[in-house]
């Protein structure tokens, strides 16, 4: 009885392929975008995944005429602020738009691109007391900030690095000054 039945089985089954012949074929491909779809998702939330690190907009450059006033708002912004966690924030800010700003600045003027990309990583150097001083007090910055600061480290040498290669040779060794710098920040950002 059991043979019937298969055979039963068998020619049902075989009728419905016979009539609904696509069906198999959008099952398989449902399945199959499933699964590519559900990989990459979880490919973007890896530990592993590629992470890239996105500078802010740089806002007014350094050649511009009313630059100055930019300078005059930012330090009137860190004298104001006062907690150590929220200096450090802004710290990375100024520091990732001077870099920025080197980036765009470096088509006309080597001179003032070597001076910007100076005061980012001097930034940066600022940003790490401010950590430190945040540390002394006994605060701690969010994991999700530590990873960017270990992020803008590493995005910062990969500028500076790209900008000493296209550089002209009489400013290859003060950006070495700047990657010195860097590298000492990335050293602090690795041990937090």
């Amino acid at each position: 009885m059991s043979t019937i039945l298969s055979e039963e089985f068998e020619r049902k089954f075989g009728h419905f392929l016979s009539k609904f012949k696509i069906v198999p074929i959008i099952s398989i491909c449902c399945f199959i975008l499933f699964f590519l779809f559900f990989f990459h998702n979880l490919s973007q939330q890896s530990v592993f995944a590629v992470q890239e690190y996105q500078l802010p907009y740089p806002g007014i450059l350094p050649n511009n005429p009313l630059y100055p006033v930019k300078v005059m708002r930012d330090r009137i912004m860190e004298f104001f602020t006062r907690e150590p966690l929220k200096k450090s924030e802004l710290y990375l800010l100024f520091a990732d738009k001077r870099i920025n700003m080197a980036q765009v600045v470096r088509q006309t003027d080597w001179t003032l691109t070597e001076t910007t990309v100076s005061k980012a990583e001097k930034y940066l150097l600022k940003l790490q007391d401010s950590l430190l001083a945040a540390k002394r007090m006994g605060l701690t910055p969010t994991g999700s900030f530590i990873e960017k600061v270990k992020l803008a480290g590493k995005a910062h040498h990969k500028i500076l690095e790209s900008l000493k290669k296209s550089a002209p040779s009489e400013f290859k060794q003060k950006f070495d000054v700047s990657i010195k710098l860097n590298e000492q920040f990335q050293r602090f950002a690795n041990g937090l």
